[in-house]
């Protein structure tokens, strides 16, 4: 997402309450999910039914995260139209290295085995997924 909900947070009025400060992060959440308006990634599921080694579903799993990777890069650069390209940059490298750690955090009890790298591209997959949806989610909000 192109903002932290901290900083939107830091930039309203002080609450007074816990209520109210509860009832401003859940306005920002459902702000951030995606409206049923906003068509969801996709990727093709196929492989994944009929992959039947390790390797296989090791390169389906890649081969997702490819796809998913060109509408990433799509729904970047729409959003950098309305946000400006160096914010938008410099939010997704932050980003990156988030979901890296945050990958390699998920995939570390599996570190030596063979589904290692499944878990990395499977966790990859998720937020990439995610990731474009809440961008999507964004500009369609500051587009209306």
């Amino acid at each position: 997402m192109a903002f932290s909900t901290s900083a939107a947070l830091a930039g309203s009025a002080p609450s007074t309450s816990h209520g109210e400060h509860l009832s401003a992060l859940i306005v920002l959440a459902n702000a951030a999910k995606p409206s049923s308006t906003v068509p969801p990634p996709s990727y093709d599921k196929k492989c994944e039914s009929t992959a039947k080694t390790q390797i296989a579903l090791d390169r389906c799993v890649a081969s997702q995260i490819a796809q998913l990777d060109d509408e990433l890069a799509h729904a970047l650069a729409v959003e950098a139209t309305y946000l400006g390209h160096s914010g938008v940059a410099n939010t997704q490298s932050k980003w990156l290295g988030f979901m890296k750690s945050e990958c390699s955090l998920e995939a570390r009890p599996y570190t030596g085995g063979s589904i290692q790298p499944l878990i990395y591209g499977q966790c990859e997959r998720g937020l990439v997924y995610n990731r474009i949806a809440e961008i999507r989610s964004v500009v369609t909000s500051i587009s209306k």
